[in-house]
């Protein structure tokens, strides 16, 4: 399956999306608009009592969120190699490792500086929500490479945020401020390592 996916993204009959424009702003107002409404419905869901909602959120936070996340990670990181991009491969590191590490340092102000913004259970480190960052950085890029798949990643962003209040382990303004912090970082970073322009075999012998 590799080796097939691998033969469509370098066979020069299929070039590479990898190396085309960005995709269109819409792709990305319509997963927004996904996220917005798992926002509303968290904002507007009443805390759950121990049962099937929480386990199911609790759930969803664990292996599928894990599985989401390192799964898409890999994808573009493997994509990015085959395709000898290294503006994919910065892309992908450094919107998620400026995400990660701005979360941790708001974290660390709100939890150690000041001890604010407590979880629901009244534990510290509560804000932001840095599972839903994650995902919803992760949204963005996956949007960039598989634009008419934006509702499934934007979906699963939403699934997630809406975890983290129903399993108690997020208030819903922390939710938000998760997915403002995620999908900020990869709105201002991603397109800051675009392709190289590739020479046009035309201009190349007429030079």
């Amino acid at each position: 399956m590799i080796v097939y996916i691998r033969h469509q993204l370098l066979s020069s009959s299929n070039p590479d999306p990898l190396l085309r424009p960005f995709p269109p702003a819409r792709h990305h107002w319509l997963g927004w608009g996904l996220i917005l409404a798992g926002l509303v419905v968290t904002a507007l869901t009443p805390r759950f009592e121990p049962g099937f909602w929480k386990d199911l959120g609790a759930e969803i936070s664990g292996k599928p969120y894990n599985a989401f996340l390192a799964l898409g990670i890999v994808a573009l990181l493997y994509l990015a190699y085959a395709a000898r991009s290294r503006a994919s491969f910065l892309r992908v590191t450094v919107v998620m490792l400026t995400e990660t590490a701005l979360y941790g340092l708001i974290k660390a102000v709100t939890w150690f500086g000041f001890h604010a913004f407590a979880r629901p259970s009244g534990r510290d480190g509560g804000f932001p929500s840095g599972h839903t960052a994650a995902v919803c950085a992760l949204a963005y890029l996956l949007t960039e490479r598989w634009p008419k798949l934006a509702p499934l990643w934007y979906a699963a962003a939403a699934a997630v945020g809406w975890s983290r209040w129903s399993s108690g382990a997020h208030y819903p303004y922390q939710v938000v401020a998760g997915a403002i912090l995620g999908l900020t970082v990869a709105v201002v970073l991603a397109h800051r390592f675009p392709e190289p322009v590739q020479p046009d075999a035309t201009d190349a012998v007429s030079a």
